[in-house]
């Protein structure tokens, strides 16, 4: 029997998992529903369609759904929103979004890869038009059109992850003020403290006012056409824009209706093969819980590379495959202000939160030789286990250029190796690429050294 494999969702893991899926049964009839207007797009690319870096939205569009069609005969349906999901009759409800007609659609094998949905953790007047947040091209395209045609002067940024920061350097360049709210005490959560602090501080040379400790309350009107932002203890911050980065939730609605296990972050559980609780429904992407490979457990990792991954191994597994999902190291990176920040693995924090007895080193290098003219620091963190002496995280922070030393790290990470491991790595060397003695293998032998 022909098999009739359905993706809900269409950007970076459903349409991996339709092309490894064809891939690996050519016969198979795909068909994919997603409810937005684009599929098969780089939702990371967003702040540079807003800083106009990036010419227009089609330009982050990898394929279209007529080169599917055509190219890999996979039919992909836009503006198509999955409603619900039957297991026990194997199909599930569609809403045509243009038309409002219902449709029911049969199903051998079923991936879930419906994303990720922003988090807006407090109130918004409705009367307050300018406030965003950033997941899709048309996100990306209304903001940008806002700072072409208004010209804001005033921006407030509420969240300092990873994209808050990217796009306070976005609206910097356009000439906007721009504050940062973030309720924690620090920027980049998810760096180690050494390394974000230093962002810290390049923000503030830019001119970017950060205000740390501060819990939004609400979003309210000021009566001029901008809004205000309240946070506890009557603080308030005026603005023109405002853009919420304040993190996501995977979208489980779905799932949870159909009956399918979460994990404790509300993620879909899936086993090593990413088949969830319910035999032959799959899933992939910000929706599905991620294997964290050195905490060896389940957790939920919202990251691009990750999605990729995953629909990967979903789709090779709902076409009939047996490939085995091994795991993230949630490796990130992003460049801001012309500076590069890396991570991979634990931060200290977060290992001792799960129980583990950590030891640190900070040290601080060169991406080359001091002999050259533009010769910049590199400040590396490296986080290992004090028993065994097994690498556990590294977070970085240097000039263009210096983000990819953590694919070592990552590569580490993924073979358990050891401080003392890494000292034994042969590092890539010549003047104008890298110091003699690379950063990484640096922190190495300073962390080899306190576990004699």
């Amino acid at each position: 029997m022909r098999e009739k494999l359905v993706i809900v969702g269409g950007n970076a893991a459903g349409m991996s998992a339709a092309s490894q899926a064809r891939r690996v049964d050519p016969s198979a009839e795909i068909t994919v529903f997603e409810q937005g207007r684009f599929i098969s797009y780089s939702s990371c690319a967003l702040p540079f369609l807003i800083s106009r870096e990036v010419g227009d939205s089609e330009a982050l569009v990898v394929h279209t759904p007529d080169w599917f069609r055509e190219k890999r005969n996979i039919a992909v349906s836009l503006r198509h929103q999955v409603t619900d999901i039957f297991p026990a009759r194997h199909s599930i409800q569609v809403r045509d979004l243009d038309t409002g007609k219902l449709l029911t659609c049969p199903y051998t094998r079923l991936i879930i890869a419906a994303g990720a949905r922003p988090v807006i953790p407090f109130p918004v007047a409705p009367d307050v038009k300018n406030v965003f947040t950033l997941r899709s091209i048309p996100d990306g395209t209304a903001i940008g059109d806002i700072l072409d045609s208004r010209q804001p002067s005033k921006c407030v940024i509420i969240g300092a992850g990873a994209l808050g920061v990217e796009l306070a350097e976005t609206f910097v360049k356009r000439g906007i003020h721009t504050t940062i709210i973030e309720r924690g005490d620090r920027i980049l959560n998810e760096f180690e403290p050494e390394i974000a602090g230093t962002m810290l501080d390049i923000l503030t040379t830019h001119g970017i006012q950060v205000s740390l400790n501060s819990e939004v309350e609400k979003i309210i009107g000021s009566g001029t056409g901008s809004g205000q932002v309240w946070c506890r203890g009557d603080d308030s911050r005026e603005f023109d824009i405002c853009v919420v980065t304040a993190g996501v939730r995977p979208e489980n609605q779905l799932a949870a209706r159909a009956g399918l296990d979460l994990n404790r972050y509300g993620a879909v559980a899936v086993n090593d093969r990413l088949e969830t609780s319910v035999r032959h429904i799959y899933a992939a992407g910000d929706c599905a819980a991620t294997w964290n490979l050195v905490l060896r457990q389940s957790e939920y990792c919202p990251l691009g590379t990750t999605a990729n991954q995953q629909g990967h191994v979903a789709g090779e597994n709902a076409a009939g495959g047996s490939k085995q999902y091994r795991g993230s190291a949630e490796t990130q990176v992003l460049r801001v202000f012309g500076h590069d920040l890396a991570r991979s693995g634990l931060t200290e924090t977060r290992a001792l939160r799960n129980g583990l007895a950590p030891i640190t080193t900070v040290i601080t290098s060169r991406d080359v030789p001091r002999y050259f003219r533009d010769s910049k620091p590199v400040t590396l963190k490296m986080c290992a286990e004090k028993l065994t002496g097994r690498l556990l995280g590294v977070s970085l922070i240097g000039p263009e250029g210096t983000a990819k030393r953590i694919d070592a790290a990552a590569t580490a990470l993924f073979a358990r190796l050891t401080v003392l491991d890494l000292t034994a790595l042969d590092y890539g060397y010549s003047p104008p690429i890298s110091t003699a003695h690379d950063p990484m293998l640096i922190a190495a032998r300073d962390l080899a050294a306190k576990l004699i």
